[in-house]
């Protein structure tokens, strides 16, 4: 009968065999003869053949996975760890190595429990591993030695099913713990509350049982009866476990720890005193206030001055005027360059002229009793009233004042226009006919509205204008809108209804707008509409 030879490379270990089966065979009978032909006689259950990226299935057959004859029929094996049988394939390494590693990482371990580092700063090599199946580590592995404690006390309270016990000082153990705390939270993780719970009291259960076997020269544990239940002080460890194999990991740099001693000192200490003691000729220290009065000094002037509230007014106007010189050329049109820089030097003295007034109410206070009269030493004339006591305002104060009253009144007549004949046609638009103004009064408002609206004071003064006399206007439209109220059928002792003589009052006055509003013209109630459609003027920004 004729066979196909097939050549099976298990990577993992760095070895390859030929096993011989017919061309009509299964995956499953292929991997039954690797069982029978593989040092360590993998499982059949364990192994996962791969050809070509592919995981092969049971069912698949050998005349389906390669066409033609020329093909390489190589398949690729993976066994998992618990499927070995006996001894795997050995794979080569340093023996010197190998020596050296595990004996100092076992030294470190027996001087750890045993309690004699007394050193603040630990070093544990990196465990011994194939570099075939390993990705590259840094140089020297160090992980937190609190969790290898952690670590090992838990193998040990899982191999004989007791607390483990320790003898490293409280002392010691505290400043490692926090110092493996201080190391995962910096990693962001969270400390597992495992860590801190205590070993369950030892049970009369018998537990798991674990025995050593020895893997490629290392020790590992091998479970004996899988079927039995781990006991409380099992399943303590297992959990500490589960978080100890992941926290080994970590490499820490150095694992430092600082003893501070704390220690008072007096306050308050009057060097004279030790001074004294020194002899008679012993200089005397003066205390220099820090606080004194160093009078209208230039320090404090440049200490206190804000710079910011001046640098960034000026930085903006300087761009506002690039912006206006770069469209307006003011080399072809020198007016619009005049007045770009009369705008400049008024903005420039704004900030210069609010400064100064509000520095004068200040300074007329700092001396209070400056303007003050003595006092007059003859009682009978203490009747005189005091006039000479108040302080008279400064004149350029009160010019400052009446400029701004004047200003004022301006912004105020320019938000204002045009608002009280407006409202003089709305009061008696139900009185007479009044013509809607023409095509040329509509542009007219329109445009001088525009140019005065330009200042936002003035916007503002029109805001507040327009919303006084829109709410009459949205009022009554509210009235005049709601329906007519039924009075309740419940009667009074009298004979008649009650609150009906209330709902003919409401609806008589209702009645009455419904009338003037129908007697107004017709684009003064297209306007009414559009003020009750629309939002209110400052809401609709």
């Amino acid at each position: 009968m004729a066979t196909v030879e097939l050549r099976i490379e298990l990577p993992a270990y760095s070895h390859s065999f030929r096993v011989f089966v017919s061309p009509s065979s299964t995956i499953h009978q292929v991997k039954q003869e690797i069982s029978r032909t593989c040092p360590g006689q993998p499982h059949v259950d364990g192994q996962r053949l791969i050809s070509k990226g592919r995981n092969l299935r049971d069912d698949e057959k050998i005349e389906e996975l390669w066409k033609a004859p020329s093909d390489s029929r190589i398949l690729h094996l993976a066994v998992h760890p618990n499927a070995w049988s006996s001894q795997p394939p050995e794979i080569p390494q340093s023996p010197s190595q190998l020596s050296s590693t595990a004996s100092n990482f076992g030294g470190f371990a027996t001087a750890f429990l045993d309690g004699n580092i007394t050193r603040s700063q630990f070093h544990i090599p990196e465990p011994p591993f194939s570099a075939q199946v390993q990705s590259p580590r840094p140089r020297e592995h160090r992980p937190i030695p609190y969790i290898v404690s952690l670590h090992r006390n838990a193998i040990e309270a899982l191999m004989t099913g007791k607390p483990p016990s320790n003898s490293t000082p409280a002392e010691v153990r505290a400043e490692l713990r926090q110092a493996a705390i201080t190391a995962i939270q910096g990693l962001g993780w969270a400390w597992p509350e495992v860590f801190d719970a205590g070993y369950p009291e030892n049970s009369q259960q018998e537990g798991l049982k674990y025995e050593y076997v020895t893997f490629y020269g290392q020790q590992h544990l091998s479970l004996q009866n899988p079927n039995e239940t781990p006991s409380p002080v099992q399943l303590h460890a297992l959990q500490i476990l589960s978080f100890t194999f992941t926290l080994l990991n970590i490499n820490v740099t150095s694992t430092s720890i600082y003893r501070t001693s704390t220690f008072a000192t007096p306050q308050n200490v009057d060097f004279n005193q030790f001074l004294q003691q020194l002899g008679p000729n012993a200089p005397q220290l003066r205390v220099v206030n820090p606080n004194a009065d160093n009078g209208d000094g230039i320090a404090p002037q440049f200490r206190d001055l804000a710079l910011r509230p001046l640098l960034m007014p000026l930085a903006m106007l300087i761009f506002r005027t690039m912006l206006l010189l770069y469209f307006v050329a003011p080399a072809r049109k020198p007016i619009f360059g005049i007045l770009i820089l009369v705008w400049m030097f008024y903005e420039i003295w704004q900030p210069i002229r609010n400064n100064l007034l509000r520095r004068l109410p200040a300074n007329n206070g700092l001396h209070p009793n400056a303007n003050q009269v003595p006092p007059n030493p003859n009682p009978q004339n203490n009747q005189e009233p005091q006039q000479h006591q108040a302080h008279p305002q400064a004149p350029v104060a009160i010019a400052a004042q009446q400029w701004d009253f004047r200003l004022s009144n301006i912004l105020t007549h320019l938000a204002n226009l045009n608002l009280e004949p407006e409202q003089q046609i709305l009061n008696r638009a139900d009185e007479a006919s009044i013509p809607e103004p023409t095509l040329g009064q509509k542009f007219g408002t329109f445009l001088g509205l525009f140019l005065s609206t330009l200042h936002p004071a003035v916007w503002d003064e029109r805001r507040v204008a327009l919303r006084r006399r829109e709410g009459p206007i949205r009022t009554e439209a509210n009235v005049r809108q709601r329906p007519d109220e039924q009075p309740d059928a419940s009667e009074t002792g009298d004979g008649s209804s009650a609150g009906v003589q209330v709902d003919n009052n409401a609806n008589q006055v209702r009645d009455e707008l419904r009338a003037k509003h129908a007697r107004r013209p017709e684009w003064i109630k297209e306007y009414i509409e559009r003020v009750v459609a629309e939002d209110w003027v400052d809401d609709s920004d």
